[in-house]
């Protein structure tokens, strides 16, 4: 589909989705926030459960 039949040019698709991936939350961080906000866990199971998913983004 090219962008006159479409209504959208090339450039318009790129900057919409360098948008999109922009605004999505980095690798991790939805479930540090998870744990974060876990009233089950303790301060260190918080704080191991936080050091895991970080070095499992890295890998």
């Amino acid at each position: 589909m090219n962008g006159i039949e479409g209504g959208i040019t090339t450039e318009e698709m790129a900057e919409a989705v360098t948008r999109i991936i922009q605004s999505m939350p980095t690798p991790g961080e939805n479930e540090t926030m998870m744990v974060k906000n876990n009233p089950n866990l303790s301060i260190l199971e918080k704080q191991k459960a936080i050091r895991a998913i970080k070095e499992n983004k890295d890998e």
